[in-house]
């Protein structure tokens, strides 16, 4: 196994809807490399990492199977890097990267392991933005000429050709093999942090009401959502030692938790067409929403002639859960 680090200096992706969710917290841009499409048959030979560094620099971290026997040791080493984050991004890696290394994890009889949180930015394009529909497919390489970016990248293969050079490079050892495939991993992981660009085009409120995002290292939102005129909040916990609780608080929040599991729900005052929350009775100040939209006084709007306002509904769902767990589950 052979891990090669570089330090390189790079612009840090900076957008408001983006801090908001991932400010404060510890991530990592991930990708992997295989001999094949399935993990049944194929063996995970490379992964890759951006981490950013606290200097403003970043760090791109790759670990490589010299053979395939070094297979169970570059697992090892990427499990002790994302044990240590928040969250990764990937670009597929919902459908592919974690269930592939999660298969040859079984398979290799290694532990399971808690997954950090995985921003997919090929989902977030895809459901999120209007992207498609001035590119003929959504390949992270397509979207990065969309996005300007190809002029960043100096590889000139893809995944498949790098699967022929890893054959070819365990015939001989051919140093221009390895070279070729190490440079197309790290290109895929530098260009994925830069394609976080991208986001400003895509809606991240609506996204991140959908997909989830990362509260702390123990705690993680699933899924905010506005169903007539209630706000339900599932979140996913652990360490918490707590085996089961139920209950209303005295601003009218609904908790109920069980085995990791926290969901909460606010009923909502419904005057229609518009869907609102008094956010002094939930005991909150309106100053903390004054920047998502829909504030009236302490009236905040979360819905209007059914068009649900996503950055509100996030910031309350957020807020709310954030108290219930400063609270200890009360």
């Amino acid at each position: 196994m052979k891990i090669v680090d570089e330090i390189y200096t790079e612009d840090k992706f900076k957008h408001i809807p983006f801090d908001f969710y991932f400010a404060g917290k510890k991530g990592a841009v991930f990708d992997i490399e295989t001999t094949g499409l399935s993990p049944k048959n194929s063996a995970l030979i490379l992964s890759g990492f951006v981490i950013p560094q606290e200097d403003g620099r970043f760090l791109c971290r790759q670990i490589f199977a010299e053979s395939l026997d070094d297979e169970a040791l570059v697992i090892e080493q990427t499990l002790d890097i994302l044990n240590k984050l928040d969250y990764i991004i990937t670009y597929n890696g919902i459908s592919f990267d974690i269930p592939f290394l999660e298969k040859r994890m079984r398979k290799l009889g290694i532990p399971e392991n808690d997954m950090p949180y995985n921003l997919d930015m090929y989902k977030v394009i895809r459901n999120f933005s209007d992207i498609g529909r001035f590119t003929p497919n959504l390949k992270q390489k397509t979207v990065e000429s969309y996005m300007g970016l190809w002029q960043e990248r100096a590889d000139e293969i893809d995944g498949g050709l790098s699967v022929e050079l890893y054959a070819s490079y365990l015939l001989d050892r051919d140093l221009e093999c390895e070279r070729k495939i190490l440079l197309h991993n790290a290109d895929d992981v530098k260009q994925l942090y830069r394609l976080l660009k991208a986001l400003p085009q895509c809606d991240v409120h609506q996204a991140m009401c959908t997909t989830g995002f990362p509260l702390n290292s123990n705690a993680r939102i699933c899924n905010i959502a506005l169903k007539k005129d209630k706000l339900h909040v599932t979140a996913s916990l652990k360490g918490y030692n707590v085996a089961y609780k139920e209950y209303d608080d005295e601003t009218g929040i609904y908790v109920d938790y069980s085995k990791g599991s926290l969901n909460i729900s606010l009923r909502l005052i419904q005057e229609k067409p518009i869907v609102f929350a008094d956010i002094k009775d939930i005991g909150f100040s309106p100053s903390r929403f004054e920047n998502c939209g829909g504030l009236i006084r302490h009236y905040l709007i979360l819905s209007q002639e059914g068009n649900i306002n996503y950055q509100a509904l996030a910031t309350l769902g957020k807020i709310i859960t954030e108290r219930i767990l400063e609270n200890g589950l009360c």
